[in-house]
């Protein structure tokens, strides 16, 4: 029976790459995201390589609609063996200008839209005793920075969710890890400017990335990683 892999918030950049590594893997690869009309080329390529992927329209903030989801992803192609949760978002403002309403919609996107991928992808992992949740996190998950308060906050949520359902469901065969992204990733939305400010090899390359979550997914449960970071060689931490 083919496994699959789901990519919640499978944008053009990571979310991408995710899905080509998991796809030239063996895997049937979902992209789930709000308008999924972008990963037309993405699936394309995929399908032309020999590989198996789709992409489906998903508003991850809405519980039902992602159990529906992962559920009708079973049962149409196969067990899922890997979920990633890769919801973007960014908000940034002091915290006397940041709006109470907008820091409660950072937590819905991000937050809220965590919880409810990881406890979706529970449900169906844990009766089997086997699966791999990995989630995309940034330096905000571990420091709160001037100008950052919300999107630190809503980071710090979505990693404390990750450690605790790390720490209740590794013992039943769900291998569940949290991935800090220290830096800016090159990616088609990237400004190139930016990336010219930061000289060679000075962006996160999304390959290289997905080749670390790829890592994580396959390590035997007698080494577990629970955290890893990435960034590159020559950024400031």
């Amino acid at each position: 029976m083919t496994q699959t892999a789901a990519i919640i918030g499978a944008g053009g950049g990571l979310g991408a790459s995710l899905m080509r590594r998991c796809a030239a893997e063996g895997l049937h690869t979902v992209g789930y995201k709000r308008e999924p009309a972008s990963l037309a080329k993405v699936v394309a390529a995929i399908s032309a390589s020999g590989g198996s992927a789709a992409a489906e329209a998903l508003d991850a903030t809405q519980s039902a609609q992602v159990e529906a989801a992962l559920a009708q992803l079973e049962q149409r192609s196969g067990p899922l063996e890997l979920m990633v949760f890769n919801v973007a978002a960014l908000a940034r403002n002091p915290i006397l200008e940041q709006p109470v309403h907008e820091f409660r919609e950072m937590l819905e996107r991000v937050a809220v839209s965590g919880y409810a991928s990881i406890q979706a992808a529970l449900r169906l992992m844990v009766p089997r005793k086997r699966g791999t949740i990995l989630i995309t996190g940034a330096t905000a998950s571990i420091k709160g920075s001037a100008g950052f308060s919300a999107f630190a906050a809503a980071k710090h949520a979505l990693r404390a969710t990750a450690l605790s359902a790390a720490r209740e469901f590794g013992p039943q065969g769900i291998h569940v890890a949290h991935v800090v992204v220290d830096g800016l990733i090159d990616g088609p939305r990237t400004d190139p400017t930016w990336l010219e400010g930061l000289g060679e090899d000075g962006a996160l390359s999304p390959d290289s990335i997905a080749d670390l979550f790829w890592s994580l997914h396959k390590q035997a449960r007698n080494a577990w990683t629970f955290e890893a970071d990435v960034r590159p060689f020559s950024e400031r931490w």
